[in-house]
């Protein structure tokens, strides 16, 4: 008696082939960056400066892969926590505490920027400044105002202070 073999139709190839190409695409694209929420109190129109590295704040809360920037009114906040590369969402709250994703029709996050330097000082040692992420929130209408009032050499409404604590290294 003999065997008879069955054999896979071609779809069946096919398709087990779009499967793992599928699974490859998938693999590569999921970030292996984390997640960062900012979170704003609801209403919020301005810019957002976030200092990191700051021994005397707390560190920023990290959960499943997202950091979460409780952002106050003032707009400015300070963490413990080292600067990480990843991908950015805002959202508002509001009195009661619920969440609002913002920027989702708008974009209404703009001018991000990261910076931090060093120097020698006179003495030779190293001063070392923080990494400070900043950025505006709000419509391009509100941002393009607030440049121009920046430009102008206005104190901007919409303008937060900065604040760091500089390290000095020998």
């Amino acid at each position: 008696m003999s065997k008879t073999r069955r054999r896979w139709p071609k779809f069946a190839y096919a398709a087990a082939a779009f499967a793992a190409a599928g699974l490859l695409f998938m693999g590569m694209t999921v970030s292996r960056y984390p997640l960062h929420v900012y979170i704003v109190p609801e209403g919020f129109v301005g810019e957002v400066v976030v200092t990191f590295d700051q021994p005397d704040s707390p560190p920023l809360p990290y959960r499943k892969r997202t950091y979460t920037y409780n952002i106050p009114a003032t707009g400015e906040l300070g963490t413990s926590s080292p600067m990480k590369s990843g991908t950015v969402e805002l959202y508002s709250r509001d009195a009661t505490g619920n969440l609002t994703r913002v920027g989702v029709y708008e974009p209404m996050l703009h001018g991000m920027v990261t910076s931090s330097s060093e120097s020698v000082a006179s003495d030779g040692s190293r001063v070392v400044s923080p990494t400070v992420v900043r950025f505006f929130a709000g419509t391009a209408e509100q941002y393009e105002q607030f440049l121009t009032e920046k430009e102008a050499g206005k104190s901007s409404h919409f303008s937060a202070i900065s604040f760091c604590k500089f390290k000095r290294k020998k």
